[in-house]
């Protein structure tokens, strides 16, 4: 199958990746930018889910022997920043 002369194209013409999903997103809020309109709890929460998605992460590229609990280290972590970020919102 030969490529467009134009380079790699998805559906509709577009370039592939540059669908209109990545507008949509952006469209119910009209106010600005999310991140300045989002408080101090939505920011650290989005800094936990980010520090939990690396922990997965790291799980997935380690096989571990040894584990605490029938969990690896992984879900151990997993725990202890789960529990540690509903302390600090609750406080």
């Amino acid at each position: 199958m030969r490529r467009p002369a134009g380079g790699a194209r998805g559906r509709a013409g577009r370039p592939n990746g540059l669908g209109r999903g990545a507008v949509r997103g952006g469209a119910p809020y009209r106010g600005g930018s999310l991140y300045h309109a989002a408080g101090d709890d939505e920011l650290f929460l989005a800094c936990a889910a980010l520090v939990m998605t690396t922990v997965v992460l790291g799980g997935l590229l380690v096989r571990q022997e040894r584990r605490w609990f029938r969990l690896g280290f992984d879900g151990a972590l997993l725990v202890l920043v789960h529990a540690a970020t509903l302390t600090i919102l609750a406080f």
